[in-house]
C-alpha cells in the first residue's frame, strides 16, 4: 500500500473513531458486509416509512443492495445504516439523517439530498450524479465518487475547527468526479480534493480555504471570487478556467508556484 493509500485508510478510521467517541457504539459503524440483525426488503422499507415516517425504524439497519429507487425518505433517520451497493436513484432524501452510514458504491443519481446530513459517511465510489445536495452537510469519505452535474450549491462540507478533538474531520473527495457540478458558495474549507475532476464546475464564491487541491483540474470552470487562501495548489490546473483572475487568496495559497495559471503561458 502506498503513502496515499495509507493516508486514506487512516482518514477513514478517524471517522470511525469519531463515531465511537460520540457514543454511538461499534454496532453502528458499518464498514462493509451485512448487518447482524437480518436484511430488509424494499416492501418492508416502504411499509415502515408509511407507518413511522422519520422515526428511528432504520437506525443500524442493513439495507445494502436493495432497490430503493424513488422511495420517499424525506426527513428519515438513516443514521449508521448500511446502504452499501443500494439503488437510491431518484429517491427523496431531503432533510434525511445519513450520519455514519456506509454508502460504498451506492447509487444516489438524481436523488434529492437537499439539507440532508452525511456526517462521517463512508461513500467511496458512490454515485451522486445529477443529485441535489443543496445545503447538505457533507463530511466523510467520498473518494472516487461521482458527483458529475450534481447541485452542491451552499453545501456544508467545510471542517468545523471548533470541534476537532479527534483530529481533522473533513470532506474527502480524493480523485472524485465533480465535473459540471454547481458548487456556488459551497463551504469546502480543509476539504481533500486531490486529483479531483472539477472541469466545468461553477465554483463562484466557493470557500476552498485550506483545501488540498493538488492535481485537481478546473478546466472550463467558473472560479470567480472563490477563496483559495492557504489552499494547497501543487499541480492544480486553472489554465482553461474562467474568471481565474478574481480568485481570492492566491497570494496566500500554498505551493502556488506549482499551480498552472493562464499567465504561465503553458
Amino acid at each position: 500500500m502506498g503513502v496515499a493509500g495509507k493516508w486514506r485508510n487512516g482518514a477513514r478510521w478517524l471517522l470511525v473513531l469519531a463515531a465511537l467517541f460520540l457514543g454511538i457504539g461499534p454496532q453502528a459503524v458499518r464498514l462493509s458486509g451485512a448487518a447482524e440483525a437480518g436484511k430488509w426488503t424494499r416492501e418492508a422499507v416502504v411499509e415502515a416509512l408509511a407507518e413511522s415516517g422519520s422515526s428511528k425504524a432504520f437506525v443500524d439497519s442493513d439495507l445494502s443492495g436493495l432497490d430503493l429507487s424513488g422511495v420517499d425518505f424525506r426527513g428519515a433517520n438513516l443514521r449508521s445504516v448500511n446502504l452499501e451497493g443500494a439503488n437510491l436513484s431518484g429517491a427523496d432524501l431531503s432533510g434525511a439523517n445519513l450520519d455514519i452510514s456506509a454508502l460504498y458504491g451506492a447509487d444516489f443519481s438524481g436523488a434529492d439530498l437537499s439539507e440532508a446530513s452525511l456526517f462521517s459517511a463512508q461513500a467511496p465510489e458512490a454515485s451522486f450524479r445529477n443529485a441535489d445536495l443543496r445545503k447538505a452537510r457533507v463530511i466523510g469519505d467520498f473518494s472516487d465518487a461521482d458527483f458529475s452535474n450534481a447541485n452542491l450549491a451552499g453545501v456544508r462540507a467545510g471542517a468545523d475547527m471548533k470541534n476537532q478533538s479527534m483530529g481533522m474531520m473533513n470532506a474527502i473527495f480524493y480523485d472524485a468526479n465533480l465535473s459540471g457540478a454547481n458548487m456556488e458558495n459551497a463551504e469546502l474549507r480543509h476539504a481533500d480534493l486531490r486529483f479531483a475532476n472539477l472541469a466545468g464546475v461553477n465554483a463562484r464564491g466557493a470557500d476552498l480555504s485550506w483545501a488540498d487541491l493538488s492535481g485537481a483540474s478546473f478546466q472550463d470552470a467558473v472560479v470567480s471570487r472563490a477563496n483559495v487562501t492557504k489552499a494547497r495548489l501543487g499541480g492544480t490546473d486553472f489554465r482553461e478556467s474562467r474568471d481565474w483572475s478574481s480568485l481570492r487568496g492566491v497570494d496566500q495559497a500554498r505551493e502556488r508556484e506549482r499551480a498552472h495559471f493562464p499567465e504561465s503561458g503553458e
